[in-house]
């Protein structure tokens, strides 16, 4: 298959396509029936092809977003798709994805169950995972879920647990830990540490590796939290404490792939600020810098993307709102994007490394967001007209979200007061 699609490039002349834009740096394309058509789509051929690492940086909540992402995921022939969920969680996902679109819609039937994984209670992206997990055909895991344990994910992290530990005094540490979930269910994001050291010093007793591996990453995501929800040390600190820890589950999934069935070829789909290359806008050195450098340091290339909300779109946000994507904000922020967007009509791919290399005068109307994306990421996708993340339905109306941060924020009043 590889080998025809290279071909097809030769053939092509992909180097050489013509522009309907005008710029030889901006490639329009369209989704169509789950491909990507166009001049943008040789462009993606031509580089993703033989990448190591294709990545995605992206505004999360867009359908089209995910569409894309797909697409992409086919057109450059990935065999792995590395997610912004913990392990864990991730390893759940797959297993709803093994059996199909239907056992997402009845596990997230239930509300609760929508807030505890982020982003894959939204159909478009539920899709993707389905649609990875039966091109991977039995070989797992298909998903590898990089980041922290979410806030809301401590149930998550009692089932997976229940089967594995054997002693009764962890059995009983995590019967106490489950008994508070069902009070303050955001336990391992908002509890001080003192209330999970329990169940901690409970799981590294026990002889399984992966109960010893979740009390590890509850510790860690207790940490990585703590300025944020609880107000206890350095922002800066705990977001790279974050993207440390996303390296680190990046190079352990890749080498135990290896070993296992080979060399894997995964797309990374992340928030755009894990996916810069160098310093992110938060002030650490990125996961996607990271990943480009392992490439390099095999011969290899990486593809990053970063794609954009564009004019006419909506996203949905995790409580179920859903924005328009602010074409005031776009102008505003970026600039050169808008203006080279505003030029085509539909989906764009503009060329980062042409667009620095041939043309200074519209750098010159760079915004300094702009120039960091330039420099951080190979194209810059804008989808426009896009819906937003379609949310699944959900009969049992059992969290509400409102409530539960209202009764955090007045917990960690009181919990000022007190000191």
């Amino acid at each position: 298959m590889r080998i025809l699609s290279i071909l097809i490039l030769l053939i092509s002349g992909t180097a050489a396509v013509s522009q309907e834009s005008g710029n030889e740096f901006v490639y329009p394309f369209t989704l169509t029936e789950g491909s990507i058509e166009g001049a943008g789509k040789d462009w993606l051929l031509n580089r993703g092809l033989d990448a190591r690492f294709v990545m995605i940086g992206e505004v999360h909540g867009v359908a089209d977003v995910a569409k894309f992402s797909q697409a992409l995921y086919d057109l450059t022939e990935r065999t792995a798709l590395a997610i912004e969920t913990d392990p864990w969680t991730a390893i759940q996902i797959e297993a709803l994805a093994a059996e199909g679109i239907g056992a997402f819609e009845s596990h997230y039937d239930r509300r609760s169950n929508q807030y505890r994984i982020p982003f894959y209670a939204w159909r478009e992206e539920a899709e993707l995972a389905t649609h990875v997990v039966r091109k991977a055909a039995g070989i797992k895991p298909s998903l590898w879920g990089l980041d922290q344990a979410f806030v809301l994910s401590g149930k998550t992290l009692v089932d997976r647990l229940r089967p594995r530990v054997r002693r009764k005094a962890t059995i009983a540490a995590l019967d106490a830990f489950e008994n508070k979930l069902a009070v303050r269910p955001a336990l391992v994001g908002y509890a001080d540490f003192s209330e999970l050291e329990a169940l901690y010093d409970e799981l590294l007793k026990e002889k399984d590796v992966e109960a010893q591996d979740i009390a590890e990453a509850i510790k860690i995501s207790n940490r990585i939290y703590a300025p944020f929800t609880r107000g206890e040390g350095s922002i800066l600190l705990g977001n790279r404490e974050r993207e440390n820890y996303m390296k680190k589950l990046l190079f352990t999934y890749f080498s135990a792939s290896r070993k296992a069935v080979g060399l894997q070829r995964p797309m990374l789909k992340f928030g755009t600020n894990h996916v810069y290359r160098g310093i992110t806008p938060t002030g650490v050195e990125g996961l996607g810098g990271f990943a480009s450098a392992l490439a390099t340091a095999r011969g290899e290339d990486a593809l990053a993307i970063s794609v954009f909300c564009g004019p006419g779109s909506k996203r949905r946000e995790f409580d179920g709102r859903e924005l328009d994507c602010s074409a005031e904000e776009f102008e505003e922020f970026f600039p050169v994007i808008s203006e080279l967007s505003a030029g085509v009509d539909g989906n764009i791919l503009i060329d980062t490394l042409a667009l620095r290399v041939s043309n200074s005068q519209v750098l010159a109307k760079a915004s300094d967001a702009e120039k960091a994306q330039f420099a951080s990421f190979d194209a810059i996708v804008v989808i426009k007209n896009s819906a937003p993340a379609t949310r699944f339905e959900a009969s049992v109306e059992d969290f509400d979200l409102a409530a539960f941060i209202k009764a955090e924020t007045e917990l960690q009043k009181q919990r000022i007061l007190e000191q």
